[in-house]
């Protein structure tokens, strides 16, 4: 945890979650509604802080995967931690606090989806940039999540924002754990 934040962790309920979701068309838009509902999430996490630090990436991927493999999802932790750590990074230098992760597992329809929310309460909405050099240290992040995401996209509210992915996952059958 940061010296100078108030890192906090809770078990969510299905009412804290937000399940309106939008499914991320070729063009990379986000503004397509999705079909189909999500049910209650099997599982949910978060974690917030009050003074984002870089320190708090390591804290963030590290509950990112202890969630996964609590879930039986370890095979997925590499791209998931991956894309959260990436909206994380961007919260944590373009947002402002607090700043939220929420993971949620759901069942919609026969298939397993893990979304992941980080919100913040800056109202600047994140820009998909163009293409950036190959030298360039910066400017990759939303598109290395659009790239790994089955969907992607930006919920407004109040002051700030809430970005958004969802990763199809293996169903507990799928993966041996099931009957």
């Amino acid at each position: 945890m940061c010296a100078h934040s108030t890192a906090s962790r809770r078990q969510l309920h299905a009412a804290d979650i937000n399940t309106e979701h939008r499914h991320r068309p070729a063009d990379g838009a986000a503004n397509t509604p999705r079909p189909g509902a999500a049910t209650e999430p099997l599982a949910a996490c978060a974690r917030t802080w009050e003074q984002p630090c870089p320190a708090g990436l390591a804290a963030a991927r590290a509950d990112v995967r202890a969630a996964l493999s609590r879930w039986w999802l370890a095979p997925a932790a590499d791209l998931v931690v991956l894309a959260a750590s990436e909206l994380l990074a961007n919260a944590f230098e373009h947002g402002a606090p607090p700043v939220e992760l929420r993971l949620s597992l759901q069942t919609r329809s026969v298939r397993r989806v893990l979304l992941c929310e980080v919100r913040d309460n800056a109202p600047e909405m994140p820009v998909l940039a163009s293409p950036v050099g190959a030298a360039a240290e910066r400017g990759r992040g939303l598109a290395v999540v659009t790239a790994l995401a089955d969907t992607f996209g930006i919920r407004p509210h109040g002051r700030g924002k809430t970005v958004w992915f969802t990763v199809t996952v293996p169903s507990a059958r799928q993966i041996g754990g099931g009957q």
